[in-house]
C-alpha cells in the first residue's frame, strides 16, 4: 500500500486500485468493466474501487449512455455493452503522479 494525499486527506491506495487508474488512464478515461477482473476463474478478483471509495478515487460506473463525449462514444462503439467505467482526468492523473 502506498499513502497518497487527496483534498488534504491522506489515504492508503493498494495495488490493485493503482493498476486499476492505470488501466483506465490507458484506455482513454473510458473502459468495459470486465477489463478490471483479474486472477484464474476460480479466484477472480475485481480491483475496480466501488462505493465511496471509488468517487475519492474519481471512478465513476454510469449504466446508460446519457450525455455526450467519452461515454456516449464508447456505447456507440461497443452497442452490446450495458456498463462503463470512466475516470476524472484530473483527479486519476494527480493520484498516479504520487505514486
Amino acid at each position: 500500500m502506498k499513502n497518497v494525499e487527496i483534498n488534504g486527506q491522506t489515504i492508503k491506495l493498494t495495488i490493485a486500485e493503482e493498476r486499476a487508474l492505470s488501466y483506465l488512464k490507458s484506455d482513454g478515461w473510458v473502459s468495459p468493466v470486465d477489463s478490471f477482473v483479474e486472477g484464474p476463474r476460480k479466484w477472480q478478483k475485481y480491483i475496480l474501487p466501488t462505493g465511496n471509495r471509488a468517487k475519492l478515487l474519481g471512478v465513476n460506473q454510469p449504466l446508460s449512455p446519457a450525455g455526450q463525449g467519452r461515454v456516449a462514444a464508447f456505447f456507440e462503439k461497443n452497442p452490446r455493452r450495458q456498463r462503463c467505467a470512466t475516470g476524472n482526468p484530473r483527479r486519476i492523473n494527480a493520484i498516479l503522479k504520487q505514486v
